[in-house]
């Protein structure tokens, strides 16, 4: 019948038939069609790549020092197997803010021993650890629902979320830890499916016992959060201990097990790795030594019953991370943690997130719903033991749960509106213009918009120092935050030479500038707002320009200035 109908066609047409034509493309048609999740997969996991590499060195602009702390560290390990001070091998690295956990800085560290250091290595491996997240995430999805393009769509969201993708691009201890809480959730679901095998059970509990123990070293907040997650697996399984003990104590056991060498290296270094939440703790009294938002402490606390003060300070911090504002629209208030576009989550996803909830809630017999639900739960916890509203770093451990939450919500709309598959393509359609729309600004505009946050400019105008002769030293700035590591690190300085001499070793200096004369030949990087005595040549003016959400170049904004005394 086909064959009749296009002799017809090609008859009155005038056109003689040609059967070779019309068979190739039905071919590559069928092919497409057989191969098309293969396709889609390969085509989304290169975007993805694509758009976690792309412009590491750019966007976000600068190079905050906590980067570059981070990054010193692990270049002196490739040296000599010692930190910035000295210490060979560190469990915990000392800087200048307190201590760094060591699963990001020793994977950069072999990442710079593989290629060198430059700010886009530093940035490299968190940004690929963020992709990794993803994979989790979504074979998580896939395993659990057995939906292959759902697997592919939690992939594909995990690996755009504007709170994964803003932090996993920038240098930071954090974007291992929501890697590892991946890892334990997907081998705690597997645990669960082998209830029937329980030798097979073993493994896959070690495993996740494993990835709680890594998470103790990979962020701060996880030293409390695997102690609530351990507790919480003993809790979503009340009732049903003597089937499940075998699996809960290998995972248990391996994860306490784990705090050891914490626990030792306090007692080596008695108080470092409390000093810092000393002050940023909701135990902080008198309020006058406290670091927090100001909207949480008032002058009146002193006085107050202190227990109560404590418990309100707790109810205020966990509920601001359940703000509508911090989830869709705005955001962490800290700028390096944010675009200034939208809030952590895309907006579109709110259904998602509110219908998964609700099917939560409706699994709740399920142990690993239940690890879910009260991991989502009580994964602020220890955010909300520190006096600063909505802040995404020490909030990030709850993104998996939620993620998963979000996927479990999706099964739910298809499944429900089977028969009415035009609302989810609207909705995908919606999170996809999103997408495009955060991408773009994420590109365009928001590396000057947020350049305040990342000492835009430093870089080059370091650079710039180094490379003028001169006779006198490189004078730094005191209002440049911690120059000595930013010029350490910038300049690759030895760190044999550092830790002897600080940046002394490599001819620099760092100090006052406003109204200081400098001897002859002294290269000084200033503020713009800052005043160099005598008689001074300005020898650059860094400045950035801007690009509009369609990439028109805008104002150019002044960061630094090069000056050479005479």
């Amino acid at each position: 019948m086909e064959g009749s109908v296009r002799s017809e066609v090609s008859r009155d047409l005038g056109v003689p038939l040609v059967p070779s034509l019309g068979k190739p493309w039905l071919t590559v048609q069928s092919w497409v069609c057989a191969h098309l999740f293969t396709l889609a997969l390969g085509t989304i996991g290169l975007g993805v790549l694509t758009l976690h590499l792309y412009g590491l060195t750019s966007s976000p602009p600068g190079f905050y020092v906590d980067e570059a702390s981070i990054g010193y560290n692990a270049y002196a390990i490739t040296i000599d197997g010692q930190d910035q001070n000295g210490e060979s091998w560190p469990l915990f690295f000392q800087a200048f803010g307190g201590q760094e956990n060591p699963v990001i800085v020793y994977m950069i560290a072999g990442a710079m021993w593989l290629f060198g250091p430059s700010v886009g290595i530093v940035r490299m491996v968190p940004s690929l650890i963020s992709v990794l997240t993803a994979i989790v995430l979504g074979r998580l999805a896939y395993r659990i629902f057995r939906d292959r393009w759902l697997g592919l769509a939690t992939f594909a969201v995990a690996a755009t979320l504007p709170w994964l993708f803003v932090i996993g691009r920038i240098g930071f201890e954090v974007s291992a830890l929501p890697a590892v809480l991946s890892l334990f959730l997907l081998a705690w679901w597997n645990v669960d499916q082998e209830r029937s095998r329980p030798r097979r059970q073993l493994p896959l509990a070690v495993l996740a016992g494993l990835s709680l123990g890594v998470a103790i070293y990979a962020y701060t907040t996880a030293r409390l959060l695997v102690l609530i997650l351990v507790a919480v697996l003993w809790v979503t399984h009340l009732g049903e201990w003597r089937r499940w003990w075998r699996p809960l104590v290998a995972t248990s056991l391996t994860a306490l097990v784990s705090y050891l060498p914490l626990a030792g290296w306090s007692l080596q270094h008695p108080g470092l790795l409390t000093a810092r939440f000393t002050s940023l703790s909701i135990l902080c009294q008198p309020v006058s030594s406290c670091i927090a938002t100001p909207e949480i402490v008032s002058n009146s606390d002193d006085r107050r019953f202190f227990p109560l003060v404590v418990a309100e300070r707790l109810v205020r911090v966990y509920l601001s991370d359940w703000r509508p504002s911090f989830l869709f629209y705005t955001g962490d208030p800290w700028g390096r943690h944010v675009t200034g576009h939208g809030g952590m989550l895309y907006v579109t996803l709110a259904p998602l997130l509110i219908v998964g909830l609700v099917a939560v809630g409706r699994r709740w017999r399920k142990p690993f719903w239940r690890l879910i639900g009260l991991g989502a739960l009580l994964g602020g916890i220890p955010a909300a033991l520190t006096m600063n509203f909505g802040h995404a770093l020490r909030t990030i451990d709850v993104v998996p749960f939620l993620i998963i939450i979000m996927a479990l919500g999706a099964a739910e709309l298809l499944r429900v509106m089977s028969g009415q598959r035009w609302i989810a393509a609207a909705l995908s359609a919606a999170i996809l213009v999103e997408m495009g729309a955060f991408m773009t600004d994420y590109f365009t505009a928001y590396p000057v918009r947020q350049a305040v946050w990342f000492d835009a400019g430093l870089e080059t105008a370091i650079a710039r120092a180094e490379r003028t002769p001169h006779q006198g030293p490189i004078v730094l700035s005191d209002h440049i935050d911690q120059p000595a590591i930013m010029i350490a690190f910038f300049s690759q300085e030895n760190p044999k030479a550092y830790r002897a001499n600080g940046i002394a070793g490599g001819g620099a200096v760092a100090g006052k500038v406003q109204g200081k004369r400098f001897p002859p030949g002294s290269v000084i990087v200033a503020k713009p707002d800052e005043n160099v005595r005598g008689d001074a040549v300005l020898l650059q003016t860094v400045t950035a320009t801007g690009h509009d959400g369609w990439g028109h170049p805008g104002h150019a904004d002044v960061y630094y200035k090069v000056w050479l005394t005479r």
